[in-house]
């Protein structure tokens, strides 16, 4: 009808359903489909759906702390169980799939009109960039900004003349990562007069600096410390303008997301990231001793958690020092404690500084088209800060521990909204059933049992993210580890039972493409600059433009403009009444 929106998907009730081989005249549900290839030719628009190619992304090593033969102990989206005529037994599904129960699916996809785009590829990346802009696409912002960096009494400031902090989403407490120059594309990211330094020690591949090329070996000694570092460092405050920041501690990604208990713990928590590196059973492993020191304490430079008991401060297992030998590599000891990042003197960062702005200790929900959803805004003094009258679906991040979702039966499985108009948290920390194919040994090996896997509905942790038409359940955030085969989840010895381990290790990604989002319905008229609307007979739209038709014939009378007839019932046929 004229003056509604339209839907141009015009297969979007379909399912995934065939005949049944008993009954032709039955449908029944189908397991095995993604849907119709909607890069094939002539390919009919169905349901909203992902198309099957669900990516995980382990960064490179030696950043990444799992090998990619553990790849599954890692936190991956919710699969639900599909019974159909073609897996009368039952199989495993995305619950994003074409084959999952209507009832998921419509949890799943709550609001198409919230999927601006038809096709469109989403990320969640743990501790993720914000932007993601690159030389040929823009949605909101490039990923590598360039600033000018301070050092004075106020600490560390980088100022952006620019101001793109609040609109970027960036929050107190995220990751700057300082880009440097890349050393194998010689001065080309410098400007004119400065070369891309690398400090002959560090250990942090192709990472240099820009730096007077009359100037750099003289500060060599005098950046030492900073050139050597992963030059990370963390958001203290932030205005639109400028982000004031801190050092930042080098900590363990296993300590437990309650927080840890112990120096000791913290060590065994450390043999147990070394053995993730290996691509080895538990069983098969030999035995592995972290040569590094750990101290559990608070880390005033990341976000303020409390402890399991509700009370205490959270703390974490900070590597300490006495040399920087001690630290992993890209960190340096300062004051006894291993440091990601210090703060340098200002002749060391006195070129424009290149930099990344990503989300602290959380993954980072990122469409290709959408960008990062937020609602960050600059107030009257330019302070970035949460908009009162944001919305709880404009989220971009999920984070790895979360508020309790509701267990009232009665709240709404779609927005989270409770029957006394309040809402769960977004993201908040809920238990779901997770149907999945699991390995059978047997006893007291590694080896493959006959069956050698069987399906199993499980329990699991999951942290449930409401955005904006799409709505993911992040099953296992944290893991209890092995202790004989890869999965088996038994624990680690020498931690308590249900230690809740975080294994994901920074930038690992899964990416996941979604087609048949909301897409209207246009209609291609050929008229210049429309003057009038009008509801037509049989419930058509007629539409006059503006341009004069000057009539060639004495059979046919000049008029002030085209009119064109759009009938509601076939409404990519146009006709034109001149």
């Amino acid at each position: 009808i004229a003056n509604q929106l339209r839907d141009a998907v015009p297969h979007r009730q379909d399912m995934a359903v065939e005949a049944s081989t008993a009954d032709a005249h039955a449908l029944v549900p189908l397991c095995g489909t993604y849907g119709v290839d909607p890069d094939s030719a002539n390919a009919p628009y169905e349901s909203t759906r992902f198309t099957g190619t669900f990516t995980r992304t382990l960064p490179a090593l030696p950043a990444s702390t799992v090998a990619t033969e553990k790849i599954g102990i890692l936190p991956s989206l919710r699969q639900v169980l599909c019974v159909g005529q073609d897996q009368p037994l039952g199989v495993p599904v995305s619950e994003l799939s074409f084959a999952a129960p209507i009832d998921v699916r419509d949890q799943v996809f709550p609001d198409l009109f919230g999927l601006p785009h038809y096709d469109e590829n989403w990320t969640l990346t743990y501790e993720g960039s914000l932007s993601i802009d690159t030389d040929v696409t823009a949605a909101n912002g490039p990923a590598v900004r360039t600033s000018q960096m301070y050092i004075d009494a106020d600490g560390i400031r980088l100022h952006d003349q620019t101001r793109p902090f609040c609109d970027a989403g960036v929050e107190p407490y995220d990751i700057v990562q300082l880009r440097g120059c890349n050393s194998t594309l010689g001065d080309s990211d410098c400007p004119v007069g400065y070369t891309c330094f690398v400090h002959p020690q560090s250990t942090v591949a192709n990472l240099g600096a820009c730096m007077l090329s009359d100037e750099a070996d003289r500060l060599a000694n005098a950046c030492k410390e900073f050139l050597t570092s992963l030059r990370q460092y963390t958001v203290s405050t932030t205005t639109s303008g400028e982000l004031k920041l801190v050092p930042r501690k080098h900590v363990l990604t296993t300590t437990p997301i309650d927080g840890c208990t112990s120096d000791d713990q913290c060590h065994t928590l450390a043999n147990y990231m070394l053995q993730n590196e290996s691509g080895n059973n538990p069983l098969n492993d030999l035995p592995i001793n972290d040569l590094h020191t750990y101290s559990c304490a608070v880390d005033t430079a990341r976000k303020p958690e409390l402890a399991a008991d509700g009370v205490s401060p959270l703390k974490r297992c900070i590597q300490t020092c006495q040399v920087d030998l001690d630290c992993d590599a890209g960190n340096v000891c300062d004051n006894g404690t291993c440091m990601e990042g210090v703060i340098p003197p200002q002749a060391c960062v006195n070129a424009p500084q290149r930099y990344e702005l990503r989300a602290a200790e959380a993954f980072a929900v990122v469409g290709d088209h959408s960008g990062y959803h937020h609602h960050v805004i600059a107030d009257a003094g330019g302070n970035c800060i949460q908009d009162p009258a944001g919305s709880l679906y404009d989220i971009g991040r999920i984070p790895l521990r979360a508020p309790a979702c509701s267990t009232d039966p009665a709240t709404n499985p779609y927005t989270g909204q409770h029957t006394d108009g309040t809402f769960d948290p977004n993201p908040c920390q809920v238990t779901v059933d997770q149907t999945e194919t699991d390995n059978n040994y047997v006893p007291g090996t590694c080896a493959a049992a006959n069956p050698a896997t069987s399906l199993i509905t499980r329990p699991a942790d999951a942290i449930r993210y409401r955005g904006r038409g799409l709505t993911l359940t992040l099953v296992d955030p944290t893991y209890a580890g092995d202790q004989t085969c890869i999965g088996d989840g038994l624990g680690v010895a020498g931690l308590a039972p249900g230690t809740k381990i975080p294994v994901v290790p920074p930038l690992y990604q899964e990416s996941v493409r979604v087609v048949s989002g909301f897409s209207p319905l246009l209609i291609t008229t050929g008229a210049a600059y429309p003057v009038k609307v009008r509801r037509g007979p049989g419930e058509s739209i007629w539409v006059m433009d503006e341009g004069d038709y000057l009539s060639k014939s004495v059979d046919t009378a000049s008029t002030r403009g085209k009119v064109f007839r759009i009938e509601s019932a076939a409404i990519g046929i146009v006709n034109i009444l001149q």
